[in-house]
């Protein structure tokens, strides 16, 4: 399995240009970036029983970015 992380909230991001990032969060279905948080619940599911059937599986954490 593999999370497949978009732009997340992290010291990483924040040294990006905002007139660089605000374009790439308004064209996600949430406008927002996502969380540290948000990826370490999708690690824990994949490591707890509840993931036990999810194999070869690459979860996109990205607010919506792939689906649009």
């Amino acid at each position: 399995n593999a999370i497949a992380p978009g732009v997340i909230d992290t010291p990483m991001t924040a040294k990006i240009d905002d007139a660089m990032l605000a374009p790439m969060i308004m064209m996600t279905p949430l406008g927002r970036k996502g969380t540290a948080d948000e990826i370490a619940s999708t690690a824990l599911f994949l490591a707890s029983d509840d993931g036990r059937s999810v194999t070869g599986a690459a979860m996109s954490i990205d607010a919506g970015w792939t689906a649009r």
